[in-house]
């Protein structure tokens, strides 16, 4: 979190350095000023959301916009930086709309499926037979308790459509890394994201932490 600080602290001021730029020759060049005036707010558009939720508390009424995302998922791809830090600030804009939500949804990637089950819980999870066997059971249980929406969907593409068909106000997404910032990037509705652990190969037999998503279930709740 650090470096992603150090990186948008350097992006702001470099943003502000072009405005000031903007500022000092507007009257001489005035075609150099409009540019470097575009360039700097843009800088900012782009920097300051993130400098805020790093430093301060957020009080963004929306998420993370999508060029905000994909600038700075392009960012920490060229300085290689682990990009769940992405998916960490996006969750602290998010949780501000857990008070308000009222449509919830849970959607959880299918390879925490065990790979030996045949059950097509992609349609059904109430197909499931909580053998214990694979963390399926334990999105059953809290789809039961909670009263909550849950879903297993076999890709990222039918995730969002999911959403865009069902319009939640709320998303509670369980995938890995690439599908958690493609999906957050994608949608406009706000997303809490989970993030698998890795199970006995690629997409395969992977697992979550569900204590997490019970709390966050918890703290909907009570709100």
């Amino acid at each position: 979190m650090r470096q992603t600080a150090k990186l948008a602290l350097f992006a702001c001021v470099i943003a502000l350095l072009f405005l000031v730029v903007s500022i000092v020759v507007i009257l001489r060049l005035p075609l150099l000023a409009l540019v470097s005036g575009v360039l700097g707010l843009a800088g900012l558009y782009l920097a300051l959301p993130v400098l805020v939720l790093i430093w301060g508390k957020p009080s963004f009424w929306r998420p993370l916009s999508r060029g905000v995302l994909q600038f700075w998922i392009f960012l920490f791809e060229v300085f290689k930086l682990p990009r769940g830090t992405i998916i960490h600030l996006n969750n602290r804009v998010s949780r501000l709309k857990i008070a308000g939500a009222r449509n919830i949804v849970v959607l959880a990637a299918r390879c925490l499926q065990s790979s030996d089950c045949q059950l097509n819980v992609t349609r059904d999870i109430n197909k499931c037979q909580e053998c214990g066997r694979c963390s399926i059971a334990q999105l059953k249980r809290l789809n039961l308790q909670k009263q909550v929406p849950v879903f297993v969907e076999s890709g990222g593409t039918a995730a969002r459509e999911h959403i865009n068909t069902a319009g939640p106000d709320l998303v509670l997404a369980v995938a890995c890394e690439r599908e958690l910032l493609a999906g957050i990037t994608d949608v406009s509705v706000p997303v809490l994201g989970f993030l698998l652990q890795p199970g006995s190969g690629s997409c395969k037999d992977s697992k979550f932490a569900a204590g997490e998503l019970t709390a966050c279930l918890d703290t909907v709740f009570r709100e």
